[in-house]
């Protein structure tokens, strides 16, 4: 998937709503799949522990109880709450969105 240059307002405010619990992770899986394709997130995720659970859960789209069966999270509230404190992250940390 080609390098987008930014997220939209609207992408961003979803993004920020995940990352502070007030969205759940299937509404805001579109912008968590679309944040993937803004330039150097893919560089900044290869960097991070949580890379394998971003990679089943939002690339790929894997169940939580396969997630936790693989052993990448103890179920769907531990993945959330470690994919929540990623996004966190990213929006600190990671490059411009």
């Amino acid at each position: 998937m080609p390098a987008t240059s930014r997220l939209c307002d609207d992408d961003r405010r979803d993004l920020h709503s995940f990352a502070h619990g007030h969205r759940g992770f299937l509404l805001s899986l579109p912008v968590l799949r679309k944040t993937c394709a803004v330039s150097g997130v893919a560089s900044w995720l290869e960097a991070q522990d949580e890379l394998p659970l971003w990679i089943a859960a939002v690339q790929q789209q894997q169940s939580w109880p396969t997630l936790q069966g693989q052993g990448l999270c103890l179920g769907q509230r531990d993945g959330e709450d470690r994919l929540r404190a990623l996004v966190r992250q990213l929006l600190q940390n990671g490059p411009e969105l």
